[in-house]
């Protein structure tokens, strides 16, 4: 593992509407996929939406074992925010980079967003799932 960080791509800075700030209220990410998450934002180019950065450079960054930054990164996948994931390169979904994308044509998932109703349902869905988890490493 490198040292090395990469420095963003630009000195601006990443202004967020308050309607994304919701959106990202209700999405259901651990708090390192939202490490991760203001990590890609702070690296990614405002042209084009990309962040050159790979895992490791992540793991260095926040100080964080490599399988925490890999689950953190599956997650930000799974609900949308990372459109494309590829060698040293995340694409963040345009509505986080104000329309930015590295294509001019490019499909874009929904951004998988809690109901508030079932938002509470989707914790405790979890913590059974992490209490189950751990009471089977520990037998």
């Amino acid at each position: 593992m490198s040292d090395y960080v990469p420095e963003p791509p630009s000195s601006e800075p990443v202004v967020l509407s308050r309607e994304v700030l919701d959106v990202l209220a209700m999405v259901d990410l651990s708090p390192s996929a939202y490490r991760v998450l203001l990590e890609l934002l702070a690296h990614h180019d405002p042209e084009t939406g990309v962040a050159r950065v790979s895992q490791n450079d992540l793991v260095s960054l926040l100080g964080s074992p490599k399988q925490t930054v890999n689950n953190a990164v599956q997650q930000l996948r799974a609900v949308g925010i990372i459109v494309r994931a590829e060698y040293r390169a995340y694409t963040l979904h345009p509505v986080l980079t104000g329309g930015a994308t590295p294509e001019p044509l490019m499909d874009v998932p929904m951004i998988a967003s809690l109901n508030p109703e079932k938002f509470s349902e989707a914790r405790r869905t979890r913590y059974a799932r992490q209490l189950a988890n751990l009471t089977r490493r520990s037998a």
